[in-house]
């Protein structure tokens, strides 16, 4: 095992991984999201507003992600 993956006590552990999990949300938010997260308050509204997608629409661009 690495040596700095072995000096983390379980704190640091717990701290980096609810970290990459965040990262992950909001890669998939930012990046390929289209509606399925407001789906879960709003239904198939959600899919028809498309509010999440419009709202990251020039980011996902500028990131080089294709969105359509």
């Amino acid at each position: 095992m690495n040596r700095a993956v072995a000096a983390l006590n379980g704190a640091d552990r717990i701290t980096l991984g609810l970290l990459g999990l965040g990262s992950l949300m909001v890669l998939f938010t930012v990046g390929y999201d289209q509606g399925q997260l407001m789906s879960l308050s709003l239904g198939d509204l959600s899919y028809q507003l498309n509010v999440v997608h419009e709202f990251f629409h020039d980011a996902r661009h500028a990131a080089g992600l294709a969105c359509h």
